[in-house]
């Protein structure tokens, strides 16, 4: 599994990176203060979690289908 081998190259003081290049949808169903928190689990440092608390902080999203557009929500997940 890739996390277990990030986590053995953490173990060996090696740098482990990710970058995920399509986040449209990556977090639609996970709750972030579980992602957060599995984040933290794992050994990513404070200010990654800031950058990332900060992203998901007040976020409002609003759907719109042809000429409907519906009205601004807070998104929770």
């Amino acid at each position: 599994m890739l996390i277990e081998k990030w986590r053995a190259a953490l173990d060996k003081g090696e740098l482990v990176g990710f970058l995920s290049t399509d986040m449209s949808k990556v977090f639609d169903s996970m709750s972030i203060s579980l992602m957060q928190a599995k984040l933290k689990a794992y050994g990513t440092g404070d200010n990654s979690l800031d950058l990332i608390r900060s992203y998901f902080s007040n976020r409002l999203s609003r759907v719109k289908i042809g000429n409907a557009t519906s009205s601004w929500k807070k998104v929770t997940r």
